[in-house]
């Protein structure tokens, strides 16, 4: 493929996009993989909205490492981190796509 190809399908953004994970008063928090800390923050709250609407967030850490996550529960149960939206809760695949 050439690089006007590769732009038109998203290679070439894709290597923009970080990790951010955002802590709920609730004890876990949201995943969210997104191009700027803008574009995160609106995903985390659109997915706080939606699957914790009690909870407040109580923190925020830009380029977590998905590895320093909890293991017994957030690992196992996200979605791909490489792709844009929110990774935990799962919502970024299948039927929940952002």
């Amino acid at each position: 493929m050439n690089k006007p190809e590769l732009e038109k399908i998203g290679i070439e953004g894709a290597r923009a996009l970080r990790r951010f994970w955002f802590p709920l008063s609730t004890g876990i928090g949201i995943g969210v993989t997104a191009a700027t800390e803008a574009e995160a923050r609106t995903l985390a709250e659109d997915a706080r909205e939606r699957c914790f609407p009690g909870a407040q967030f109580t923190g925020f850490v830009p380029d977590i490492d998905f590895s320093a996550l909890d293991q017994n529960h957030v690992v196992p149960n996200a979605s791909p981190v490489v792709v844009r939206g929110v990774w935990y809760p799962k919502l970024n695949h299948g039927d929940n796509v952002n």
